[in-house]
């Protein structure tokens, strides 16, 4: 096929097609992982935080006729094996701490050294690649923190199911009397302004945060800001 000087041959334009087709599915592809990673950390952290707070309430009604003052049941996703699920299932009719079937230990109260002896079993929580646990608020960058909640690591739970502390009261926006909250920040270091939070509020509820790069806020359950 002779070529025109003037213009492409039929074949460089359709291996240019095809080649800028490939490179927009990488593109798509690449914004899908990212979307799929995104609800995969928030729903992961809240999956966990849940357990923890299910946990504290069923310890505090099994337990509440040994321990005086109850100590919070804490997860601290800095320490990963703390973020596997609590093993507190079993028959302990004699109250040694083991279940009286298998053997194996059990979370109970330990009343001779007035603290909790945990026992864990499951998987730790494991991130997408290029997701990160945000220790400290400098490591979010350009991203700001949401209004009105404290960064923290570890949450720990009371009886009633509640964080066992409430942050001191940062800047809350103007007009706002959303009593404070703590917040556990996770971010995608290699995708640009990327991040998700999970709020841990005064009541025990849970609150999924996905920060939005275009509009430079974050958007909180039923897109509230």
């Amino acid at each position: 096929m002779k070529l025109n000087e003037k213009g492409y041959s039929l074949i460089e334009l359709l291996i240019t097609v095809v080649i800028g087709g490939i490179l927009a599915l990488f593109i798509l592809n690449g914004f899908k992982d990212q979307g799929r990673n995104l609800k995969q950390v928030l729903h992961k952290a809240e999956q966990r935080l849940e357990e923890r707070r299910s946990a504290a309430q069923r310890l505090g009604q099994a337990n509440a006729e040994g321990i005086e003052e109850f100590s919070p049941v804490t997860i601290n996703f800095a320490d990963p094996a703390t973020t596997r699920t609590l093993k507190i299932d079993g028959v302990d009719l004699n109250r040694d701490g083991q279940d009286d079937n298998s053997g194996q230990n059990l979370t109970r109260w330990n009343r001779s050294a007035a603290r909790w002896d945990f026992y864990y079993e499951g998987e730790e929580l494991k991130l997408p690649a290029n997701w990160e646990l945000v220790t400290k608020i400098e490591e979010l960058g350009d991203i700001p923190p949401i209004p009105n909640s404290e960064l923290t690591t570890s949450i720990g739970f009371n009886e009633e199911g509640r964080p066992a502390t409430v942050p001191d009261s940062p800047t809350a926006p103007t007009g706002s009397d959303e009593a404070p909250f703590w917040a556990i920040y996770f971010i995608d270091r290699k995708g640009g302004k990327i991040a998700v939070a999970v709020a841990v509020h005064g009541s025990g509820l849970l609150e999924s945060w996905t920060f939005a790069a275009n509009s430079n806020k974050w958007l909180g359950n039923g897109g509230r800001e």
